[in-house]
């Protein structure tokens, strides 16, 4: 009875990782349909016997529309043919830098390839993504688009709410997305410089119109250099090159948007602005932070972040890292603020051993090591008498 039943599993095609095996099928199979270049295969052994499989088929460049249709067409054919009750298929499809997941059925992906078409007839851009509601029209729909220069950004949303206004769904999340330096590949294009979107930032899955906010980044980018920027319906948070540049962006965004929430930073001076939608801080809250960083906005420190109750500095070496937080002591630290950090470079921020001098905590505990940490070198940043206590080289 064993010898019988090891005959039959060595006669069928199951495979023990079946996920992993499909993954280097797909890619064989997929690879062979003309207009593909490559194909790569991620397969998940959910079970023995059992998995799933994504192929992710990138296209030959400029195919044309009817081109496209025949490989997404090929593409989702095979992927229905072969899934089972072992593996999985599914397909995403990259043409031209556009993303779009392939459909069970011809006419499923037909709406989402007019969306693309639409894009990569639109202008050069670097690509995006885009996700069509299911065939009952219900469930999620997004356009986004990867704009190729930060100046173009504008374009792009205007690009993106054009097609999603021709594409027929409804409730679309868009968005247009920069970067200073952008990646060649789609794999690696994470987390914009610039992104411009209708989510909402005051509710959690909600769209809005940001219409106001756009004409606020309009105004700020064709008076000052700006380097980052997120646009959303309710809130406005750039980064200018120039930290001089604040009060006079501030001013033109309040009379573009009044209603708007507006963060605006700039130099070495950056704000952490992240967070859910509708648990982000009021631009109010970071007043005392940015008080404290603008004391020791100066040569010798290279970064600092703020939070509402946090401020995170990196200088250039010990004795500058030693002099902004002697500084940060004497003006005083109020609330909200509430841990105060030092590093005497990026790696020491980190954490990493023996990477440097870092100096974290609280508004008592900063200053006492700030005072060992002096002390331990000869000196009293802080006027205090010295000790002979040689301190650990790192204190939180």
């Amino acid at each position: 009875m064993g010898v019988a039943s090891v005959l039959m599993v060595s006669g069928c095609s199951v495979h023990v990782d079946a996920g992993s095996a499909g993954a280097v099928k797909a890619e064989q199979a997929l690879a062979k349909i003309d207009g593909v270049r490559s194909v790569s295969g991620l397969g998940t052994n959910n079970l023995p016997f059992a998995g799933t499989v994504t192929a992710f088929v990138v296209t030959d460049d400029d195919l044309s529309n009817r081109e496209l249709q025949t490989v997404t067409d090929a593409v989702g054919r095979w992927a229905v043919q072969h899934t089972g009750a072992s593996v999985s298929y599914s397909a995403r499809i990259d043409a031209d830098g556009f993303g779009f997941f392939v459909g069970r059925h011809a006419s499923e992906s037909k709406d989402v390839l007019g969306v693309v078409d639409d894009l990569r007839a639109s202008g050069h851009w670097l690509g995006g993504s885009v996700s069509a509601p299911d065939a009952s029209g219900r469930g999620s729909s997004s356009i986004q688009l990867d704009v190729e220069r930060p100046s173009d950004l504008v374009r792009g949303w205007d690009t993106v709410q054009r097609v999603a206004a021709t594409s027929g769904w409804k409730d679309v999340s868009l968005s247009a997305d920069a970067w200073n330096t952008p990646e060649k590949s789609t794999l690696t294009r994470h987390n914009p410089d610039y992104s411009i979107a209708n989510a909402d930032s005051r509710a959690e899955d909600v769209n809005g119109d940001p219409s106001a906010e756009v004409a606020a980044y309009r105004a700020v980018s064709a008076a000052h250099a700006v380097t980052s920027a997120s646009v959303q319906s309710g809130r406005i948070h750039v980064h200018l090159a120039d930290g001089a540049d604040i009060a006079d962006a501030t001013a033109l965004i309040t009379r573009a948007a009044p209603d708007t929430a507006a963060v605006v930073d700039g130099g070495i001076i950056t704000t952490d602005d992240s967070g859910d939608a509708g648990q982000k801080a009021d631009p109010a809250e970071y007043g005392e932070a940015n008080r404290l960083a603008h004391t020791i906005d100066r040569p010798g420190v290279s970064a600092i972040v703020v939070k509402p109750a946090w401020v995170t500095v990196t200088a250039d070496g010990t004795d500058n890292a030693l002099s902004a937080a002697a500084t940060l002591v004497a003006a005083s630290p109020a609330a909200p603020v509430q841990t105060l950090e030092v590093g005497s470079s990026k790696a020491a921020l980190e954490d990493r051993a023996e990477a440097g001098l870092l100096l974290s905590g609280s508004s008592t505990r900063f200053r006492d090591s700030v005072t060992w940490v002096g002390s331990s070198r000869g000196s009293c940043p802080l006027g205090c008498p010295c000790s002979t206590r040689t301190p650990p080289s790192r204190s939180r």
